[in-house]
């Protein structure tokens, strides 16, 4: 099942291998989309929010990185920031 937002009751119902550490709910906007990927891959959720000096500033999902990379970009060089929504609002209830 996949999740649209993280959220602390979600950290405090599900099995601790399904838990998703504070530190990866998010990414840097300087991220490659790689890694994006493969948070989301390993965490099983749709997206991330993107932060830039601590602020969230968008949010990246799994079907911005697949236009990205049929657009002709490459996930192992391209930042986040290039493929990312921009100040669409992410909602966690967790805040």
């Amino acid at each position: 099942m996949k999740t649209r937002a993280l959220t602390d009751s979600h950290a405090r119902t599900s099995p601790p291998e399904r838990r998703v550490p504070a530190d990866v709910c998010r990414i840097s906007s300087s991220a490659m989309l790689g890694e994006a990927a493969d948070r989301m891959q390993k965490f099983d959720i749709e997206d991330l929010p993107v932060v830039e000096n601590n602020e969230i500033i968008g949010r990246i999902t799994e079907h911005d990185i697949a236009r990205a990379v049929a657009a002709g970009m490459d996930p192992a060089t391209t930042p986040v920031k290039h493929a990312m929504k921009q100040g669409e609002r992410y909602e966690s209830s967790g805040d």
